[in-house]
This record gives structure tokens, sequence and C-alpha cells, in this order.
């Protein structure tokens, strides 16, 4: 699925009418090939993985050593 952003200068206190048009990707395409297009590698520190909870919570560090 293509995003089409495009950005718009409006006038303030102005009712606009809004038309959403659907628009079809012609071509054949696999389920590899959609996922492709979300796939990424993101940058961060190597024990993401094992202390993820840290990153995205804050929560304290696992102690080293310990085998889970």
């Amino acid at each position: 699925m293509a995003m089409y952003l495009e950005s718009v200068d409006l006038e303030l206190n102005v009712r606009y009418l809004v038309t959403i048009e659907r628009r079809e990707e012609k071509g054949q395409q696999n389920l590899w090939e959609t996922l492709n297009k979300f796939s990424g590698k993101a940058d961060g520190p190597e024990d993401w993985s094992k202390e993820h909870d840290h990153y995205l919570y804050g929560v304290p560090k696992r102690k080293k050593g310990r085998i889970d």
C-alpha cells in the first residue's frame, strides 16, 4: 500500500469538503514484495532485544550473568 501525502494551505475558519478516492495499484505483487516495502533496520543498542523493557518503559536493566 503506497501512501500519497500532499501538503495544502488552508484558510482558518473556512469549511472544506474533502473527497477521498480509492487508488488501485496496477500489477501483481506477492506477499514478500508487499512486506519488503515496510521492512527496514532500526539503529539501537546491542542489548535492545534483551533490555527492551528498560528502553521502552525505563525499568532497571537486568543483572548481567542472569540466564533467561
